[in-house]
């Protein structure tokens, strides 16, 4: 099959911008500097070529951004109408969005960052103490080039991709299975960056602003957040479904929270519509949760027994390649726990 080139790879996808803009403009801040626009949403949270890797032969393949095209091509019509929809009574929408803000937790430059260094600790590692060769019967060991040959698949977008892939695979069953709470701002409060999707870590009772801790891993989340436009915010908890009926109502204070670690969380870019500038807390800060749901807390969510189940089926995952992981159309296979599935 045969893909096309991307040169200029966005790492939000256009239309989630564009639920943040007037007349398909952002208001965009670039490395903490005054926010500068409009700018077009077209030049807004890209990086070039950043999902290309390369065949053996060393051509360029595209297949990831195509991936993530067709995933985008069907959510994009779903996410302006989260709202009238609301609850997500369709399990398939409710498991295409957690695909969707799956990916948005890792396709960033964050992420990318995290598993580079894994992989060079583990080229390191392999290059100081490598594995001998079974050749009949007889271990030899590893040649130098066997060993600059593993270093370089480790280090290779390939293996970055593919490993992208597989851990979005499990932060859907993840997502999906969580308890989702619909926010609603009376105001075009909330904001955007270039790696949106933020979670809170389930052993901290406060924090400063600050990016999604590396290697958090999806059972050690307390809450995670998306913003979906200026008035709406997503909130994931590990309580037992269905989602949350009621819409609630969003104070500048939830806000101001909720965009201090988005903020935080970018790489370089953040986004707000054009107009008044959005509310931006300090200091320490606690849990959107604790503020919305009553009794919420790190210990109500490692008791949770979606969370037990979602823990079984990531174990079954264990092993799982990229190939396992998708379906012909680049879709994730991706079991959530459902209020039927509850014991």
């Amino acid at each position: 099959m045969e893909y096309t080139e991307v040169k200029k790879a966005h790492i939000v996808p256009r239309f989630y911008l564009k639920n943040f803009a007037v007349e398909d403009s952002v208001m965009m801040s670039v490395d903490s500097a005054p926010p500068i626009g409009p700018v077009s949403i077209d030049n807004a949270a890209i990086r070039r070529s950043f999902y290309r890797r390369f065949r053996p032969d060393g051509s360029p393949i595209y297949d990831v951004e195509w991936s993530l095209s067709e995933l985008e091509s069907f959510i994009a019509p779903l996410l302006p109408h989260v709202r009238e929809g609301w609850p997500l009574t369709c399990i398939q929408v409710k498991a295409a969005l957690a695909e969707f803000f799956a990916f948005q937790f890792v396709r960033g430059p964050q992420w990318k960052k995290w598993r580079e260094e894994l992989a060079q600790e583990a080229a390191n590692d392999f290059r100081r103490n490598p594995e001998p060769v079974l050749h009949n019967g007889i271990w030899i060991p590893a040649t130098q080039q066997q060993i600059n040959e593993t270093e370089e698949e480790f280090l290779s977008e390939t293996e970055w991709l593919n490993r992208m892939m597989i851990i979005a695979n499990r932060l859907i069953t993840a997502f999906g299975s969580m308890r989702w709470y619909l926010i609603e701002f009376e105001a075009p409060l909330l904001v955007i960056s270039d790696q949106p999707v933020v979670a809170w870590p389930i052993d901290s009772p406060y924090r400063r602003p600050e990016p999604t801790p590396a290697g958090l891993g999806v059972l050690n989340f307390l809450e995670v957040r998306a913003p979906i436009s200026p008035t709406l915010g997503l909130l994931m908890m590990w309580q037992e479904p269905p989602d949350h009926a009621q819409i609630h109502r969003g104070s500048e204070e939830i806000a101001a929270n909720f965009n201090a670690f988005t903020i935080a969380n970018a790489d370089r870019q953040w986004m707000h519509r054009p107009g008044s500038p959005p509310p931006v807390a300090d200091g320490h800060l606690d849990p959107v949760s604790k503020k919305l749901i009553d009794g919420y807390s790190a210990d109500e969510a490692k008791m949770a027994k979606v969370r037990d189940q979602v823990t079984d089926l990531l174990e079954r995952k264990q092993g799982q390649d990229i190939h396992e992981a998708v379906d012909e159309h680049g879709r994730m296979h991706a079991e959530i726990v459902t209020p039927d599935k509850q014991p």
